[in-house]
């Protein structure tokens, strides 16, 4: 159980540090830099396996990922699709599932063990996070320099934080998922006053990155689960309703202070993933209901066939970028799944419905969860989110608040 739970302490500590070592390889021409996520996730795939084995069981959900991979061989020969490059990009999608079941099929005691000592890790993470950022402010060149940063014209005179993750996103998510650990947390084994200190840390800044989502959804969870204690009703709506107008004041200022600029290209035709929905729905009418198949549009391995981009004239700068800039194309997931998958969707909706019906180690985790997976599915309609480090820690965060008795 120990030795089970330091393992999954350091899944934590490697998928944190991800988008960091990414961007330090990159600046330094290190080219075992785009490969550090997929060997956490190889070694993710090695361990649920193992764990497999040992526990014996096969429950519905495990059963969701075979049906995805029976439909994945029938539309890659319905469409005739290169093999190799199909099954690789199958294998990527499958990383979705892995996480999760790793975490899942642990013991309760062993799971709880791991929620403890993660806190200890965490707050580390964000203390550590902090420092850096401070550098950020008081060195930018050398710090530009480290982690190849190109500021983009956000935050205050164009001043934001990124820390030791070297963007100012993979951050916000940082301190976007530490509030969630840290509620289920407090409902676990309760919280210290130093823990609330570094809860208020988290919130500013996540203001201070700058990042409009998960800002956003910062604002969200912090009215869905505050807790007001009053004795009437009347009491408790009108405190709901005050802290819901606190929300959406701070919200409108935070946005129209800081994101004037942003809002006006995101909202405007040019925007790239207005274009790239445009071409998607094009391929979604035409290739329905079964998909163009894995690894054809918006994935990784889609840069290696490229024909329905062609087919479909799909702007090069979508596809591949400007320069050193990596194109958008993998900016809409679900969408993009969408058109690969067609109907296939369903595997992953029906993954996601069959979560929030599991067996919780603790009461309060079904609404934490609930949150999550809304969070998650929400944010993949305009980000890889379920494709990076930030999917694999929540679905990952996600097993660990269920119950073994959900494979039982």
């Amino acid at each position: 159980m120990i030795a089970l739970a330091r393992v999954n302490l350091l899944i934590f500590f490697l998928l944190v540090i991800t988008p960091g070592v990414g961007k330090i390889f990159k600046t330094f021409s290190i080219g075992l830099g785009s490969y550090f996520n997929e060997a956490v996730s190889f070694l993710v795939l090695g361990l649920f396996f193992l764990l497999l084995l040992k526990k014996g069981k096969i429950n519905n959900l495990i059963l969701i990922l075979f049906c995805f991979i029976g439909y994945s061989v029938f539309i890659i020969q319905k469409n005739g699709l290169p093999v190799t490059n199909s099954f690789i990009q199958v294998i990527l999608y499958l990383q979705i599932f892995f996480f999760y079941f790793f975490f899942s099929l642990q013991e309760d005691e062993t799971k709880s063990l791991t929620m403890s000592w993660s806190k200890k890790l965490f707050n580390i993470l964000l203390i550590t996070s902090l420092l850096f950022s401070i550098l950020e402010i008081v060195f930018p060149e050398l710090y530009s320099m480290v982690f190849g940063l190109e500021k983009q014209p956000r935050g205050i005179a164009g001043v934001y934080i990124t820390s030791f993750f070297g963007a100012r996103t993979s951050y916000a998510q940082f301190l976007l998922f530490f509030i969630f650990h840290h509620y289920s947390y407090k409902k676990e084994f309760g919280i210290t006053s130093r823990n609330k200190l570094l809860l208020y840390l988290a919130f500013v800044l996540l203001i201070f990155a700058f990042s409009r989502k998960e800002f956003l959804f910062g604002l969200v969870f912090l009215f869905y689960f505050s807790e007001f204690r009053f004795k009437t009703k009347t009491q408790k709506y009108f405190a709901a309703v005050v802290v819901l107008g606190i929300v959406l004041i701070s919200g409108y200022f935070y946005y129209t202070t800081f994101f004037s600029i942003t809002n006006e290209n995101t909202f405007s035709d040019g925007y790239s993933r207005v274009r790239l929905l445009l071409s998607a729905y094009e391929i979604i009418i035409d290739k329905f209901p079964f998909g163009s198949g894995p690894g054809t549009f918006g994935s990784q391995m889609s840069l290696n066939n490229t024909s329905i981009y062609e087919a479909y004239s799909v702007p090069e700068d979508l596809v591949y970028g400007w320069g050193d800039v990596p194109g958008p194309i993998y900016d809409i997931f679900l969408i993009s799944f969408f058109v690969e998958y067609g109907i296939g969707l369903l595997f992953i909706l029906m993954f996601f419905f069959k979560l929030s019906n599991r067996s919780f180690r603790n009461e309060s985790h079904k609404k934490v969860i609930d949150f999550l997976l809304l969070y998650i599915i929400s944010i993949s309609f305009i980000s890889p989110a379920l494709m990076n480090w930030n999917g694999y820690l929540l679905l990952s965060f996600i097993g660990l608040l269920t119950s073994r008795k959900s494979f039982t």
